[in-house]
């Protein structure tokens, strides 16, 4: 028996040791993409994004995300990714602090790192590839929140930019005189989420102060939010929309795709077993997984669906923008804030962006996109995409 695992031992630590060396041939100088976990939606709509600018480039890349969200999960495989002489990589980050001794050692060694969507420390990434502004994010949550909690439906002719201001003007003065408090509550995903976080004092901010001529004070709006964190897993997102629907509450914000899906099914099966639930939905959803959820016809009452209307950004060009960040990152010749910087994405035109100051942590970066909003005019449109 001993000599025959002294045998097993002398053949299998050969095989194992060609393994390693095998996956460190195939990784080396390679461009990797690290979501905050696989199985995720939005993680691999990114990805889709990343791979086409990546492929037309004729570069190396790899998936290498790990299996559960959390912060020691990326870092222990950031140390792998290392050891295999990875020449980038890009970095959704699964919190806001742990990342810093490998990151590092990382840029020490001459790879380039670039985060996307969820930002890494500024003092190791070459630029944040951030989808939106996150006050924009922010303030049209609260305000949709806020018109779907008076039952307006979304027109025609508003637009994400103007942050639909002047209807919820026109919506809280229809809602003065209600005696029942607008009350809301949010679904998002880890507490130390760093995305999530800034979108979420956005909408507080947006609740507590007046702006734009609009003053929700002393319109029966609770403005502090009670917030819960279903730490991106379905089940237990949809146990804190469930909690919040024992609340009664009128809208739920869901900042995050996988909150936004889990609760729409929460909404879907309480209002199946008890018709007179009320609770609606917004947030940050993908077409594909709210489908059925939102009304698709412009003749449709937005108010007879969970969630009458909702927002993200295109996640595909997400992922091209980053992807064309980090070639050029890897160019050596990226730029700092205050610079513009040119980069291109397939089947597009060059396009300049401005390296800006980052709002959360002072650190470089630039705004890939503008918000997106879905309704019922453009969802249709999307479904496939997204």
């Amino acid at each position: 028996m001993k000599k025959n695992k002294i045998f097993l031992a002398l053949i299998t630590f050969p095989m194992a040791l060609f393994s390693l060396c095998a996956c460190g041939s195939r990784l080396k100088d390679a461009n990797v993409f690290m979501f905050k976990m696989t199985g995720n939606h939005f993680g691999e709509t990114l990805y889709s994004g990343f791979e086409m600018t990546m492929k037309a480039n004729n570069q190396k890349y790899f998936d290498k995300s790990p299996s559960e969200a959390n912060v020691g999960a990326q870092v222990q495989m950031i140390e792998t990714l290392m050891m295999q002489n990875v020449g980038s990589i890009v970095v959704s980050a699964s919190g806001t602090t742990g990342y810093d001794q490998v990151l590092k050692r990382a840029t020490a060694k001459g790879i380039k790192i670039v985060s996307a969507d969820s930002p890494v420390s500024p003092n190791y990434r070459t630029v944040h590839v951030n989808h939106c502004d996150e006050r924009d994010i922010g303030t049209w949550l609260a305000r949709a929140a806020v018109l779907i909690a008076c039952g307006i439906n979304y027109g025609s002719d508003w637009k994400a930019e103007e942050l639909l201001k002047q209807p919820v003007i026109d919506a809280l003065e229809k809602r003065t005189s209600d005696s029942n408090k607008i009350v809301f509550g949010i679904v998002s995903s880890t507490q130390d989420s760093p995305s999530q976080n800034l979108w979420i004092k956005y909408v507080k901010e947006e609740l507590q102060n007046s702006r734009d001529g609009i003053n929700y004070a002393g319109k029966n709006i609770d403005v502090d939010p009670h917030i819960e964190y279903g730490d991106d897993e379905t089940k237990k997102s949809k146990d804190k929309a469930d909690y919040f629907i024992q609340q009664k509450v009128d809208v739920i914000i869901a900042p995050t795709t996988v909150a936004m899906a889990a609760c729409a099914t929460e909404i879907k099966d309480t209002m199946q077993k008890d018709p007179t639930c009320k609770v609606k939905l917004t947030g940050l959803g993908m077409p594909s997984e709210c489908y059925g959820q939102m009304p698709t016809k412009e003749d449709d009452n937005d108010m007879n669906y969970i969630c009458p209307y909702m927002m993200l950004w295109d996640v595909v060009k997400l992922g091209e923008v980053a992807a064309a960040a980090t070639l050029k990152a890897r160019e050596g010749n990226f730029g700092k804030i205050g610079d513009s910087v040119t980069l291109t994405i397939p089947n597009e035109d060059p396009k300049t962006y401005e390296i800006i100051e980052d709002i959360g942590d002072g650190g470089p970066r630039i705004n890939a996109l503008p918000p997106l909003p879905f309704t019922k005019y453009n969802v249709l449109d999307w479904i496939e995409k997204l």
